[in-house]
């Protein structure tokens, strides 16, 4: 056991002491902290403009109305928006009336006078649904251009307000209250409650819901597993490879025997995996805290243990992977075939999280969560949804995950203890299994 802390001690002091993994522990959370901050910081420094429009009206009714609504609006801290009416022009046929408008303020755009320009149809405000013959050559349409159109906010907003404007006038039009109409077409409010299943302690038969910021948590805990098994798993990768072609394999296994030496470089690269996901998780709660983004009670003892358990076990999971796969190869070109299985697996959590969201009962579900390469990443989402999993489904995805650590954790000391001290072309399939069955 003694020698096996030294082998640990050793990989965590490898890692930790090189300059890529301080890099790599700052860069997340610099990169969250950037993310969170970046937008104020912008909004401080940047100068206020304004994002002017022309609105040429041919139902006379619209234009004023409208700039009302938009003119001084604040769509951003520092960019507002104005807007100018511009008469019709002489009475001509619509269509002619309409290019000679939008040809004008086009030219305007392009000087610089203008960010965009609005143009509304003269039958616009007629009701869609009362039988009218249709409005020919766009009479009924609005045309919006701008220098930009990939300012979505702008359009939203300019559009919005146009068609808020043209609804109220056509209830007006209709002799409808236009408050009283929007005031009976609200969307009452909702409050959701989930129903207590049968087997779980609870004092009523209803517990309310805390909304999606509680399936957000347990998704930001399966992608810190991920990312930290990922990472990890990885420099276990390197280093086995590395230390194999150095040679160094052969004076460590002389003081040590393979298996102990797989132990002990498993649970050192371990214990730099945990120091990365406590460094990433606690800047992620830091951030999530200082906006409030976290609701009160949603980090329960329950969700905590069983996200720690399936990190543990995930990441021992992989890890036997990746030592083996390192100690079947001499260099990491060779080792890239290898892991791109692997990381397609675990990957598969990703492709399915959508389905396991959308129905959390159904038989791809169970599946991703009982089977042993993705229930650290399903189980862990799971635990945020509403059901969360049955117990049975936990306890079984959990037995499954253990046995198969100690069914890999054999099967990779019977590779590596061959593997470290083997050079030349990596073993077929057929060599493996006779690895295998070697006493």
């Amino acid at each position: 056991m003694s020698r096996m802390a030294v082998v640990a001690w050793r990989e965590v002091l490898a890692v930790v002491r090189t300059k890529a993994f301080l890099i790599g522990l700052v860069v997340l959370p610099a990169i969250v902290s950037l993310g969170a901050s970046a937008p104020l910081l912008l909004d401080r420094m940047a100068k206020q403009q304004e994002r002017r429009f022309a609105l040429v009206d041919f139902t006379g009714l619209v234009g004023t109305p409208a700039r009302e609504k938009l003119q001084g609006l604040d769509y951003d801290r520092n960019e507002r928006i104005r807007v100018e009416l511009v008469p019709a022009g002489p009475a001509a046929p619509f269509p002619e009336a309409r290019e000679r408008a939008i040809g004008q303020q086009s030219a305007r755009v392009r000087s610089g006078e203008l960010f965009g320009f609005v143009v509304v149809g003269p039958r616009v405000l007629e009701d869609p649904g009362s039988g009218a013959p249709e409005a020919a050559s766009g009479e009924a349409e609005l045309t919006y251009g701008a220098v930009n159109l990939s300012a979505g906010l702008v359009r939203r907003m300019v559009r919005n307000a146009l068609f808020e404007c043209v609804r109220r006038l056509r209830l007006e039009r209709a002799g409808l209250d236009a408050a009283a109409v929007q005031r009976l077409t609200a969307a009452p409010a909702c409050r959701e409650f989930r129903v207590v299943g049968e087997g779980e302690a609870a004092d009523r038969p209803v517990v309310p819901s805390s909304g999606i910021q509680e399936e957000l948590v347990p998704m930001a805990f399966m992608m810190l597993l991920l990312m930290g098994i990922m990472n990890s798993a990885g420099q276990l990768l390197n280093s086995t490879i590395e230390e194999k072609g150095g040679r160094v394999m052969e004076v460590l296994v002389s003081s040590v025997t393979p298996e102990r030496l797989l132990v002990g470089k498993i649970i050192g690269a371990s214990a730099v995996g945990l120091i990365t996901v406590l460094v990433w998780g606690t800047s992620g709660y830091l951030a999530a805290s200082r906006f409030d983004a976290l609701p009160a009670g949603v980090l329960r003892p329950a969700l905590f243990a069983w996200c720690s358990f399936y990190f543990v076990a995930g990441y021992l999971l992989f890890a036997c992977v990746y030592a083996a796969i390192g100690s079947l190869c001499n260099t990491i070109q060779d080792a890239q075939g290898m892991v791109v299985p692997v990381m397609l697996v675990m990957l598969l959590p990703l492709i399915g999280m959508t389905q396991v969201d959308d129905h959390p009962d159904s038989a791809l579900t169970l599946f991703l969560t009982l089977f042993p390469f993705s229930a650290p990443f399903v189980g862990t989402l799971r635990l945020g949804l509403s059901p969360p999993p049955p117990t049975w489904q936990l306890l079984l995805s959990a037995a499954l995950l253990v046995a198969s650590v100690c069914a890999l954790l054999w099967g990779s000391g019977r590779i590596f203890r061959i593997a470290v001290l083997h050079q030349g072309k990596p073993p077929r399939l057929r060599e493996l299994a006779g690895w295998l069955r070697r006493r």
